[in-house]
């Protein structure tokens, strides 16, 4: 686990925590870097896999400073999928489900697969792999985020 602080003081609204979870370490330092630069979140999170990011949400799911407001999750990974974190991160406590909101990052387009998360709230965006800034600068432009900043 890595925790970068991001704290350049600006005007522009950010959320505290964003956590990426990805299996890739190249994919998750080129991701981290995007989030840093386009500052979304004031500090990130990596987890190495879906099993690691679960026992972090559960260890810390009473610490309102520990839980991250946006989660960026690959779906393909080994062994706990991103549609298995999915599975898993429903059964977390309601303190955690509201304030963790999913982006999905994939190398295809599965959003079929996704739509009971999209329906209940937790799957708020859909980005393609690789990460790039144009696709935080649209996230950042969409209603979801601006919601997620108020």
């Amino acid at each position: 686990m890595m925790i970068d602080n991001n704290t350049d003081q600006n005007d522009e609204a950010m959320l505290n925590l964003a956590m990426i979870i990805d299996d890739h370490d190249i994919s998750n330092f080129m991701a981290q870097q995007v989030l840093i630069n386009s500052k979304i979140a004031k500090d990130t999170i990596i987890q190495p896999a879906g099993f690691s990011a679960i026992n972090y949400l559960e260890r810390n799911h009473d610490a309102d400073e520990l839980i991250p407001e946006i989660i960026f999750l690959d779906l393909d990974m080994p062994v706990v999928s991103g549609i298995d974190f999915l599975e898993r991160f429903m059964l977390l406590p309601l303190t955690v489900r509201e304030k963790s909101k999913i982006v999905i990052l994939s190398g295809y387009d599965k959003r079929s697969e996704l739509q009971k998360w999209v329906d209940n709230g937790t799957v708020i965006y859909y980005i393609l792999k690789p990460l790039k800034p144009g696709h935080l600068r649209d996230f950042k432009a969409s209603e979801v985020y601006q919601k997620m900043i108020v």
